[in-house]
């Protein structure tokens, strides 16, 4: 998931985007953001690379926050409260939906050992 290449930061000081010109576009298609979402949105795409790993496969396990508000600047993004609530909200569920992606994927393994393949 990331910001498309043609959204810009915005400049300090500058009007959050209205309802008619928020949207995001993942590999599924376009989705909306509401305003107040958006900067926040906008960090954790920002911080993609700013995750803690674990194990011998690398299991992402948490953003390392102290890196948060260092992206945020870069970004010129103030760096709220309210902000990194968000993130630990979007952190929890990429979290989640990691951690069912690898229970499946090690299901299926299992299953292959089982069948002899």
């Amino acid at each position: 998931m990331g910001i498309a290449p043609d959204d810009e930061p915005r400049p300090a000081g500058a009007a959050e985007p209205s309802d008619d010109d928020v949207s995001f576009l993942n590999d599924e298609g376009l989705f909306e953001v509401w305003p107040s979402h958006w900067s926040s949105l906008r960090l954790f795409t920002g911080c993609a690379t700013q995750w803690d790993h674990a194990g011998a496969d690398g299991d992402k396990t948490g953003l390392r926050y102290d890196r948060l508000e260092l992206v945020a600047r870069m970004m010129r993004i103030e760096f709220t409260p309210e902000i990194f609530d968000d993130i630990q909200v979007l952190e929890a569920e990429a979290l989640t939906i990691w951690a069912e992606e690898r229970a499946a994927r090690l299901a299926r393994i299992e299953d292959e050992m089982r069948r002899g393949k």
